[in-house]
């Protein structure tokens, strides 16, 4: 049984979340909703395998034991119905390691990658790190709810496009992609030779009734490299572990001549990651009841206090989108007003696209007395602003 309740003191740990944000913003007093990690204490299987391997002396070059492989293709089978075979995993130092390489392997500069905005920011970073052009297929909202515009993405794929970075859960806003919305994805980049890149590291946090499906383990999968890690569900992202599954061995290849000089994961990652999916299962099961808990005391709380925001469904991840464009006043004058008068640190809308210009990303993985002091300084602030 596990106590999401607890306050654990993250100050003094090198923590980018909290101690980088007090530097970054010259504050001592803050309440950090922004860096996608968790407040919560990390699995005790995975405390105790990590503490075990750092017993021994040596911490030498290392490379993923039997059992972590083991641990990897039991829990995709288990828990997304996908079988595949050890070969198939390619360490990284992470998702977004994983995904530079990614494209190096299946572009060259010039070429044209697409991107589904208002998206996790660091993908453009990746497309121009590797000289290619950003190609955007922008997320629609229907009845509510973001959806995929298929007819755009067409046009674009029409246009050459070599590769498209897929969010699934999407990241920020919380969609989790239908099996059928999954398949005329890949039909679409099958029809016109395109490489998916899925970002999967979500996968793990989804609510009822929704259901992630893995997207290479589609029928129709074709060329498709996915992402997966356990540093989002079980707190372990600071151990910089990550893996890629890529089923077509040419193309395992050339990613791994890409990946050339940033290798794989580290010792403990690999531990932390056989201990999160083979023993941790009752501590994803009990996070996933408290994070939901979280999200649906936010949106009643919005709901109430604030009506000229728009929460978004929450399908998976822990964030939560928000729209603040009802308020006559600017996102930066918003975000200005968060840090100083409230000392909340939170993620802009902008820094996802244009697309989200206006918008709020808030990460919800902490106590909920942290939710509730938010909500209440975010009141005190947002008073005079809805005149």
């Amino acid at each position: 049984m596990y106590c999401f309740d607890d306050v654990i003191s993250r100050w003094n740990t090198s923590s980018t979340k909290w101690d980088g944000a007090a530097a970054e913003y010259q504050l001592k007093d803050i309440l950090p909703m922004w860096v996608a990690d968790m407040d919560f204490a990390c699995p005790n299987p995975v405390i105790e395998a990590v503490r075990k391997r750092a017993e021994h002396p040596v911490y030498g070059y290392s490379f993923p034991p039997e059992e972590c492989l083991e641990a990897i293709t039991d829990k995709l089978e288990r828990e997304n119905g996908w079988k595949i075979q050890k070969e198939w995993i390619v360490f990284t130092h992470g998702v977004v390691d994983g995904l530079n390489s990614a494209v190096r392997a299946v572009t060259k500069p010039g070429d044209r990658v697409m991107v589904q905005p208002p998206v996790y920011y660091p993908f453009y970073h990746v497309i121009r790190h590797n000289q290619c052009e950003l190609v955007k297929n922008p997320l629609v909202i229907r009845d509510g709810k973001y959806v995929m515009d298929f007819e755009g993405m067409e046009e674009c794929l029409k246009t050459g496009v070599k590769a498209f970075i897929l969010c699934s859960p999407h990241n920020p806003v919380g969609r989790v992609w239908t099996k059928a919305e999954l398949e005329r994805v890949l039909e679409l980049c099958a029809a016109y030779d395109c490489t998916l890149l899925s970002d999967e590291i979500h996968c793990d946090l989804v609510y009822e009734p929704y259901v992630h499906t893995a997207t290479a383990g589609l029928e129709t999968s074709g060329k498709c490299i996915s992402f997966y890690a356990a540093s989002k569900t079980y707190n372990v992202p600071g151990l910089t572990t990550a893996f890629a599954v890529i089923e077509d061995e040419k193309m395992r290849k050339e990613f791994l001549n890409a990946r050339m000089g940033h290798h794989g994961g580290n010792l403990f990652g690999y531990e932390a990651i056989t201990a999160a999916y083979g023993k941790s299962q009752d501590y994803r099961y009990e996070l996933l009841n408290y994070l939901r808990g979280n999200i649906e005391y936010f949106a009643s709380y919005v709901r109430k206090e604030f009506p000229l925001v728009k929460v978004y469904e929450t399908e998976g991840t822990y964030l939560i989108w928000a729209d603040f464009r009802g308020y006559q006043c600017s996102e930066e004058e918003l975000n200005r007003g968060f840090v100083e008068k409230c000392g909340l640190i939170l993620d802009k809308g902008s820094m996802f696209g244009q697309e989200g210009e206006g918008f709020f990303r808030f990460n919800l993985a902490c106590p909920r007395s942290f939710v509730k002091q938010a909500l209440d300084l975010m009141k005190e602030f947002l008073a005079d602003k809805a005149v």
